[in-house]
């Protein structure tokens, strides 16, 4: 191998690994993206869980007061 043929092919070796290095930044950017839309997700879910359970002890208090009729004029909106 001549050392013109070496110096290009070390050329198109540093070419190579800069392409791979900034494909790796992207990649990383990405999944720091990804990973912070997933923990957003997850807040998300917890909460709207919680309303559920509530809303379902709700529905179970009521459901155990059979004697009393429900009247929804009776009850008070939520921002009151």
């Amino acid at each position: 191998m001549t050392p013109d043929e070496t110096s290009r092919g070390d050329e198109r070796l540093r070419q190579r690994v800069t392409e791979l290095e900034t494909l790796l930044t992207h990649l990383q950017h990405d999944y720091h993206q990804l990973n912070s839309a997933v923990l957003e997700q997850q807040t998300r879910f917890t909460t709207i869980e919680r309303q559920l359970l509530a809303i379902e002890q709700k529905l179970r208090d009521v459901a155990d007061r059979p004697g009393e009729p429900i009247d929804p004029l009776d009850e008070k909106p939520p921002h009151y």
